[in-house]
């Protein structure tokens, strides 16, 4: 088989109909100095912009294969001198972040309840109100249980969670 029909590339859309690949430039104080000296500095800044673009975290990936890299030689302008802008693409090991099937299917559970919150509003109220009325009886419950340590001497510390 050829390798153009095994292998995959998830890239974004601009506008209707461009194509990108997923990524942006390197940050000096967001990924570390010299990318020349340190190979994995471009792979911090392709973890940052595959997530912001995204929301995939590739942080898990064991191994980042560098698969293209480009050089652009601009001219100088009024603004800027002649320079080199290189592009780097990497093929990371997605696998290494691949859920097991049984994450993969509580996931699937999650996101299908989500969806249907989501197309249900009736469903997404009733819940919301089962979800207070179960707050306001585990903040009774607490208060109770204060209640009965300070009349037993016992110290109460309370711990704040969120809902």
């Amino acid at each position: 088989m050829h390798p153009t029909r095994v292998i995959q590339f998830l890239v974004g859309v601009r506008g209707k109909n461009e194509t990108m690949a997923i990524g942006g430039p390197w940050s000096p104080s967001l990924d570390g100095p010299n990318p020349d000296d340190d190979p994995s500095v471009l792979v911090r800044t392709a973890i940052r912009t595959c997530r912001a673009l995204t929301g995939i975290d590739l942080s898990g990936c064991t191994q980042w294969h560098r698969f293209l890299e480009i050089h652009y030689r601009r001219q100088d302008t009024s603004s800027r001198p002649a320079r080199t802008e290189t592009t780097v693409i990497f093929m990371p090991d997605v696998w290494s972040v691949m859920p097991t099937r049984a994450e993969f299917t509580d996931l699937e559970k999650v996101y299908a309840d989500e969806l249907e919150l989501k197309l249900n509003p009736e469903l997404a109220a009733a819940k919301a109100k089962e979800e207070q009325e179960a707050a306001a009886a585990a903040a009774a419950a607490a208060t109770e249980d204060g209640k009965e340590a300070k009349e037993e001497g016992q110290a109460m510390v309370s711990i704040p969670s969120m809902v």
